[in-house]
């Protein structure tokens, strides 16, 4: 404890009760849960250790990965390779420190402090490591399929909890329905009969300003609850998740972020926050919650556990199950895990991916949430169409719709930049939030029309108009489908766009969970409803004009559900800048196939016109904001003279593949915080043999220390021919520690293009690259070099405070 308290550079304190109370539950869960790979942390690790200092190189390499400062929210943590995380404020800098010190820190830390695996050479490690342990193909496949079943089921359930949950807490907001007060007012309601339903009692009577008191009263107490629950138990489960599922698939380990502790506070406070009535939307964390439950699911096999490969593989297919059952659309989840969260999605993934997606939509079906026997979120009344004339129109939408979520991105980056800045916004959470719950309450109350929840104005928009709305007044329908009332119309929809723009975007990034696709789709939806107006009034003031003939209706021409579908896609769109998984999306949304050129032209315009403005998703935007370290795909390093020597660590710590002995790996395992160590003959040609992680280097030690006859001056070796029928001690008595060399190793000259050496990384998903001259070792660019690298010469120009 004593030597991570100085990696770390904390001062020393007398350990506190809770600090006890949580070594002795990781004790008491090491006993239980067994430590396969025999790993644990601190100085008795390593029997043969001094300090004295190692006769190896060192370097400013060492600055660049500290896997102990990496794991220093796990401390505790039984095993390097155990993937279970356990809470992370009670032993660590909380997420809003983190964000703050990351926003400080220069040169290859300012990506942050959380370790980066080696995709390409991830699957050999772990196939090198288990070779005396062979799994069957059946069994590899029974497993599988096994977590992808109790992922798509758990996510289904979760989702289901979390309709019923949300829906009955804002209902307590208005009133309690006296016959059950478990229904919600709008199955008190039905069960009540037709009629003024007086078994649903308002809280405020025939009175607004009490009503007004009583649902603020309401929300304040949700949106504290929701607030202190994230501060206090899990800063993890703050905000949309997406950008960091983006992250860990680019092979980013972030610990504490797929915790179980993470996930039940998730949960909570995503339902009491998108009960306060925030301009927020839950569909975005559920892929959050899906990827907690893949993970905690498959790390009950050891198949898993110790293979970051195929841990990733399970959170992609996991993807796809949250999109499946927040949207009711399994098809666009698996498209949106494919386009937007995962960078490495190989064919096989694709199918189970499909087959996860499938069983949430079965359990989600199972529930039938929308009363319907159908997974249609959003239905419209009538078969609409749509005209030839109307493209035109619909191009527009598409294009202000791009340009909409441009703004919006634009300015919640700038209110996120104000944030990081002033500490009063990261000492004080919870009263952001019950500022922004008293903000949204009291904006939605000037008119009643706004007082729905999001879900329930996208139900009312996208429905339209059918036949008996325009003779009746029942709901809305009067409100949106007679002209005499159309003035009304307009002022209540353009008031609720720009305030629910401003809402939303100040709202998103705040530290409870929240999404963003609900309020985009809302305020596009509005937008496109106004246009569909004006559209509609000049159709239907020329119906002789030759655009118009094909009306065969002008009650019907230009109808305004279209273009809230439209609407709402083209924000989207903009906003997230996804594609063809939004086409689908949109057309499971709300089950009508006709609507699907419209679709296809409006999102087309909306991500062209962001790409125009330079400005990266709402996502990426987030992932370089918070110093993730990823690699966006496609990226493009403008500066043709740039190059690997301008990038590379030139001093780098190498191991000779000869002539070293345990106890200077084990000195060098304490002393250094390198992430790993290129292998070479010896150290003055620096030829270029292999290459050592560190958690491997630690494995290896400790194998070594099970074996009879090792000491601390047994010598060790890194033979070039090593195959997995070698002996771990030769006749000669040295250690062979060629199994734990990586098989891959990237390499590139020091002249090589920097946007060679990115393109490299990026596809091979290699953590490091060794730079070599004429096979001579005589550099070494890590992920978070380049994006250092990035981020200080504005090659790429920056995609955070815009």
């Amino acid at each position: 404890m004593e030597r991570d308290s100085q990696n770390r550079g904390e001062s020393s304190r007398r350990p506190s009760a809770k600090d006890w109370a949580l070594g002795l539950g990781m004790g008491i869960r090491k006993r239980l849960l067994g430590d396969p790979a025999g790993i644990s942390y601190g100085a008795a690790d390593f029997p043969y250790a001094s300090t004295a200092t190692p006769s190896l190189l060192h370097s400013r390499q060492e600055q660049m990965y500290d896997a102990d400062r990496a794991m220093r929210i796990h401390r505790t943590a039984s095993s390097a390779h155990t993937r279970a995380y356990s809470r992370t404020d009670s032993v660590a800098l909380n997420a809003e420190d983190r964000l703050h010190t990351q926003t400080k820190e220069k040169g290859a830390n300012q990506a942050g402090d959380f370790r980066v695996i080696d995709t390409i050479n991830e699957t050999s490690r772990y196939l090198e490591r288990e070779n005396n342990k062979f799994i069957s193909m059946r069994e590899q496949i029974a497993v599988m399929y096994t977590v992808l079943t109790v992922t798509g089921l758990v996510t289904g359930v979760i989702g289901v909890f979390l309709d019923d949950a949300v829906e009955y807490l804002t209902s307590l907001r208005t009133g309690i329905c006296t016959s059950s007060f478990f229904l919600t007012e709008h199955l008190c309601c039905l069960s009540s009969g037709e009629g003024d339903c007086p078994d649903f009692l308002l809280w405020g009577g025939e009175s607004d300003t009490k009503s007004y008191m009583v649902n603020l009263g309401f929300a304040v107490i949700y949106g504290f609850s929701s607030a202190f629950l994230v501060k206090r138990f899990a800063p993890y489960a703050a905000g949309s998740g997406i950008p960091e599922i983006k992250a860990v698939l680019n092979g980013c380990v972030m610990r504490g972020y797929l915790s179980g502790w993470t996930m039940v506070v998730k949960i909570l406070g995503l339902t009491l926050s998108v009960a306060a009535g925030l301009n927020l939307g839950k569909e975005g964390p559920v892929v959050h919650l899906a990827c907690c439950v893949a993970f905690l699911t498959a790390n009950c096999f050891k198949l898993f556990r110790y293979n970051e490969t195929s841990i990733r593989d399970v959170l992609s297919c996991a993807c796809a199950a949250g999109v499946a059952t927040a949207f009711g659309a399994p098809v666009g989840g698996i498209l949106f895990a494919y386009e937007e969260a995962s960078t490495y999605f190989p064919n096989h993934v694709l199918w189970r991916a499909f087959f996860c997606a499938t069983v949430a939509a079965l359990v989600l079906r199972w529930s039938n949430p929308f009363f319907d026997g159908s997974l249609v979120m959003f239905r419209v009344k009538e078969n609409v169409q749509w005209y030839w004339f109307e493209l035109l129109p619909i191009a527009v939408v598409g294009i202000l719709g791009g340009f909409i979520g441009y703004l919006w991105i634009k300015l919640n980056l700038q209110w996120m930049k104000i944030k990081m800045r002033n500490s009063w916004f990261r000492r004080s959470p919870i009263i952001e939030t019950i500022c922004l719950v008293f903000l949204t309450v009291s904006a939605n109350w000037v008119f009643p029309f706004l007082r729905q929840t999001n879900s329930s104005l996208l139900s009312t928009l996208f429905a339209g108009c059918s036949s008996e709305d325009m003779t009746t007044s029942s709901s809305w329908s009067d409100l949106l489908c007679h002209n005499s009332r159309k003035p009304e119309l307009i002022t209540i929809l353009t008031y609720g766009v720009i305030q629910k723009f401003l809402l939303s975007a100040l709202t998103f990034g705040s530290r409870v969970p929240a999404g963003l696709f609900i309020p985009s789709l809302t305020v596009g939806s509005m937008f496109g409803t106004l246009v569909g107006m004006g559209v509609h009034t000049v159709a239907s003031s020329y119906p002789e004009f030759f655009l118009f003939r094909d009306c065969t209706s002008a009650t019907f021409c230009a109808a305004g559900s279209v273009y809230a579908i439209v609407g709402a896609a083209s924000v989207l769109a903009g906003v997230t800048q996804v594609s063809v998984s939004l086409a689908v999306i949109m057309l499971e949304l709300t089950d009508r196939l006709n609507l699907l050129l419209p679709l296809m032209i409006t999102i087309l315009l909306a991500k062209m016109v962001t790409n125009f403005f330079g400005t990266p998703s709402i996502y990426d935007s987030y992932v370089h904001m918070k110093r993730y370290p990823y690699l966006e795909p496609g990226a493009i390093i403008e500066n043709e003279l740039a190059d690997a020597s301008r990038v590379m660590s030139k001093k780098v710590i190498c191991i000779p593949a000869t002539g070293t002995t345990i106890h200077q790996l084990e000195e060098l395992y304490k002393t250094t915080k390198t992430f790993g160590f290129p292998i070479v003959e010896d150290l003055e040609t620096k030829q270029l043999v292999g290459y050592l992680a560190r958690i491997e280097l630690k494995v290896a030690l400790q194998t070594a220390k099970r074996h009879t006859g090792v000491d601390a001056n047994t010598p060790v070796e890194f033979p070039k021919d090593y195959d997995i029928t070698s002996s771990f001690v030769d006749f000669e008595g040295n250690v062979n520690f060629g199994k734990y060399c990586d098989l891959f190793v990237a390499q590139v000259f020091p002249d090589s293009p920097l946007s060679k050496v990115y393109a490299l990384m990026q596809e091979t998903g290699s953590q490091h690259t060794v730079v070599v001259d004429g096979g001579k070792v005589v550099g070494i660019i890590s992920k978070k070099d380049l994006i250092s690298f990035i981020d200080q010469s504005e090659d790429i120009p920056r995609k955070y405070f815009l």
